[in-house]
């Protein structure tokens, strides 16, 4: 038994929003304001009935809301006006339905979903009270003499201090596929097949209140464990033993307050004060998390928010798989499904301990699967690149804004958009090569390319060169245009950078998926058809084609002259990605960033030439310069080249195929 899809309407940022959740485990991620929280809330509000407020309606809802209420609608008119959230149950002939066979309205025995739908709703009669409440409200602020259109007196904000009056929160079970077939149930009903907990980001673990916070988890630990009765029983007996130690010293302390009393009551009745050691006060208020540093001891306090924060999820962790393991004992095997939330783990903790926590969080939840748990089915959300790198693509979800939605987007789904898009050969070799990719982007995801789900830019660069002085050219690329008004730096947005080599066509469906605008900053990679594809120089006249994969596949063709003669209009695809390669500078056409380099700035390639420890062959470097070669011959290594142009004098120039594509990522 487990929740398949969850459908919400019109709360907050969630206007028309659908997810599809897996059996056991569903990893949420997303950049900010993506919906995440809100998710989160709304399963919690309609669940465990916490209040709503005015401002969970999002804007477009508030104005249907206004709009209808100016209208004055009759019945016939009306359509009813709801927030909802709909849960979709699959549950399978292993569960014992005994608890919710009532909610169960398709007799089809193929079908095995249960519908649920909680709508926070405006009927109709309460509908036509607020329009009449309303118009008493405006009537009176005229006949006081105030000023009807004053934003005080709007309908919004007689509604911000009144929607509770109108709105009622309905729960329906719902025939799968026919709204029409559904029966009213009650909040008990639910809490009969649904329990759900949540771990907050909000955990209050700063120093000041952290030991207060540990403390009492601690308390809540230990009254949840029923693992421990024996040294429950041990401490119970030390406690009285401490009692009765404790009132003869009582009895010293409170002889004063005592022969007080007593002289005012004639001793009827005579006071006495006794000690009274309960253990959860024990714990609640006493109980310390200390981290032993080898030659001793330090208090919890001394913790860093990091450890706090773990401290906090383990023992809140513990402590509702405790609950969840005695809610399925008490329901003795009927069918009940278990939610578990656990948001942003990752806060004020370390890389390592990032990683560390999603390694072992699903070993522990399987290991309390193996001693009783049913139906446990856990949601993290995250903006974490390194608990993402540690998870498979089938977990993931990716809320993204679209502009109009909040959408939820199943990383799995990449398969399918990759075989719309592969045609190399008969099926079988079509369906190898989607595995191949699939794979490839699965493998590859690591923290670096995993940092792309919470950017809003990418750029995929090809080689070690580039990646070392990416950062170079972003902080000169700004420098230059400091002065421009319609110019956002490039070093203020948030751009996650990936080297691909020339593989970053094989990121195109994941570039779609995610809807974010990409920078490809690859070679032009020259080669002669006629000369077994050796390379060549761009301007040999045997170069008649390229190699780079990338280009051939984003652009369509092999062909050199026409990738050469390209307009920046058609490097540019879907005004989302960005080919920046080679072009001619000063009557020449470099093959490789290197040789671009070396012919925008020779003259400070020779002048630093003694200095470079990255050249050799450095005769080659003379007053009639072939770029190609000295390229090709003079830098003995890349990465040895670029550390140059940074460690000494940085007065070079960008090529000008990097700095046309970095500008217009910029914009």
């Amino acid at each position: 038994m487990h929740i398949s899809d969850i459908k919400i309407t019109n709360y907050r940022s969630l206007k028309n929003f659908n997810i599809n959740l897996d059996e056991k485990f569903s990893l949420i991620i997303g950049k900010n304001n993506t919906g995440k929280t809100s998710f989160i809330s709304l399963l919690d509000t309609f669940v465990n009935e916490k209040q709503f407020l005015f401002n969970d309606f999002n804007l477009e809802f508030q104005n249907i809301i206004k709009q209808t209420i100016t209208e004055n609608l009759s019945q016939e008119q009306y359509i009813e006006q709801s927030l909802s959230l709909e849960l979709v149950i699959n549950y399978d002939e292993n569960d014992n339905l005994s608890n919710f066979s009532n909610l169960i309205l398709d007799l089809d025995p193929n079908i095995k979903t249960i519908h649920i739908k909680f709508s926070y709703y405006l009927r109709y009669e309460a509908y036509k009270q607020l329009c009449n409440d309303f118009q008493a409200f405006s009537a009176e602020i005229i006949k006081k003499g105030l000023d009807v259109a004053d934003e005080r007196y709007s309908l919004i904000n007689f509604l911000k201090k009144n929607f509770k009056k109108y709105f009622f929160v309905k729960i329906l079970s719902v025939e799968h596929q026919n709204d029409n077939n559904f029966i009213e149930i009650k909040t008990k009903d639910i809490k009969q097949i649904l329990t759900l907990r949540t771990i907050k980001a909000t955990r209050e673990v700063s120093n000041d209140i952290g030991t207060q916070k540990l403390s009492q988890l601690s308390c809540r630990y230990f009254n949840a464990s029923e693992e421990v009765e024996d040294a429950k029983r041990d401490l119970q007996i030390q406690l009285m033993d401490a009692d009765k130690s404790l009132d003869a010293i009582y009895e010293q302390i409170f002889s004063t307050i005592k022969d007080s009393f007593n002289k005012f009551t004639n001793g009827k009745p005579d006071l006495a004060v006794k000690s009274s050691l309960k253990e959860y006060n024990l714990l609640e208020n006493n109980t310390q998390i200390l981290y032993d540093q080898g030659i001793g001891v330090l208090p919890e306090e001394f913790n860093g928010l990091g450890y706090m924060n773990f401290f906090a999820i383990l023992f809140d962790l513990h402590i509702q798989l405790r609950d969840i393991y005695n809610a399925c004992i008490e329901n003795e095997g009927k069918a009940i499904l278990n939610l578990l939330f656990i948001e942003e783990p990752e806060v004020h903790t370390h890389p390592q301990m990032q990683y560390i926590f999603i390694k072992n969080i699903l070993g522990l939840l399987e290991n309390e699967i193996k001693k009783g748990i049913t139906n446990l089915q856990t949601i993290i959300t995250t903006h974490s690149a390194h608990i993402v790198s540690q998870c498979d693509f089938k977990h993931i979800k990716y809320f993204v804004n679209t502009g109009n939605n909040i959408e939820a987007r199943n990383l799995n789904s990449l398969q399918n958009s990759i075989s719309k898009n592969v045609s190399v050969g008969t099926p079988k070799e079509n369906e190898e090569e989607i595995k191949r990719r699939f794979d490839f982007l699965c493998r590859y995801l690591t923290l670096s390319t995993a940092e792309i789900f919470f950017a809003d830019k990418v750029i995929f660069i090809e080689g070690t060169t580039e990646r070392i002085l990416l950062s170079e050219f972003i902080k000169k690329i700004d420098i230059k245009n400091k002065g421009n008004t319609d110019y956002r730096p490039l070093a203020s947005q948030h751009i996650s950078i990936v080297e691909t080599g020339a593989y970053a066509h094989i990121f195109k469906e994941l570039i779609e998926f995610l809807g974010v605008k990409v920078l490809v900053i690859t070679d032009i990679d020259s080669i002669s058809s006629a000369n077994n594809r050796k390379k060549v120089k761009v301007q040999n006249s045997l170069a008649d084609k390229t190699s780079n994969s990338s280009i051939i596949n984003f652009l369509g063709t092999d062909n050199l002259t026409d990738i050469i003669n390209k307009t920046t209009i058609e490097k540019t695809l879907d005004n989302k990605i960005r080919l920046a390669y080679q072009t001619e500078y000063s009557g020449y056409h470099a093959r490789s960033f290197e040789d671009a380099f070396i012919c925008r700035n020779y003259e400070y390639i020779k002048n630093n030439a003694t200095i470079f420890n990255s050249l050799i062959s450095k005769d080659k470097i003379n007053d009639t310069p072939d770029y190609y070669q000295i390229a090709e011959e003079c830098i003995g290594s890349k990465s040895g080249f670029a550390c140059d142009l940074l460690y000494y004098d940085r007065n070079w120039i960008i090529p000008e195929y990097i700095q046309e594509g970095l500008e217009w990522l910029a914009q």
